[in-house]
């Protein structure tokens, strides 16, 4: 596969995730689809990987029901992190002090640790069979394991959330597909560490 190949091959896969990822969305009202939706495309991309071949609509269908409560659980504690970090960082806004400028600097970097931490989760959720408890615990210590990692993320999600800000447009065909291919991609040396440390665990 030549490079033109690959960049339209590329571009075909990032469509298709944000489409289905609208579509979902909508089957739950977005109030309750968006969570299961983002868990879907995580599986499209893993059995487009895996299996060599896209699934079908039906099987797409069939894991967005799978992963409806575990979607909606794990998308409303990211939305209640950040409502609770996004409120008291509003007040302490307005107040004045060195106190409350320590104070803010650390409410915006739990903000933003909030975003990476829901990326980790995704990510963790998709590939290994753990609860909803374990998935936690080892997305939040997941976000000390690589700095590089960290902020690679944070890199990719700032610049693709200010590019769909002014490019509008892009959230409608490829905003979603890129940060699912992005948060795969930049997440893989974690990945790697803590499959090595199972192993080295087993060996024992």
């Amino acid at each position: 596969m030549n490079g033109i190949d690959k960049f339209f091959n590329l571009s075909w896969n990032v469509i298709r995730l944000t489409v289905v990822f609208h579509f979902l969305s909508l089957c739950g009202g977005f109030v309750l689809g968006i969570g299961p939706a983002i868990m879907v495309l995580y599986k499209i991309v893993l059995s487009t990987r895996n299996e060599h071949q896209e699934p079908q609509f039906k099987q797409m269908m069939q894991w967005w029901k799978e992963e409806f409560i575990r979607g909606n659980q794990y998308f409303y504690i990211f939305i209640a992190l950040v409502v609770i970090f996004g409120y008291n960082l509003y007040l302490s806004l307005q107040m004045v002090g060195l106190l409350w400028f320590v104070i803010t600097a650390l409410l915006i970097v739990c903000l933003v640790a909030s975003v990476i931490f829901f990326e980790y989760v995704l990510v963790f959720h998709s590939y290994y069979e753990i609860g909803v408890k374990d998935n936690l615990k080892l997305a939040f210590f997941s976000m000390f394991l690589s700095g590089k990692s960290f902020l690679f993320l944070l890199a990719a999600t700032m610049i693709l959330a200010v590019v769909t800000w002014q490019y509008k447009a892009t959230y409608l065909f490829f905003t979603m597909g890129i940060f699912i291919l992005l948060i795969d991609y930049i997440t893989k040396f974690s990945r790697e560490n803590i499959e090595r440390k199972f192993a080295y665990d087993e060996e024992d």
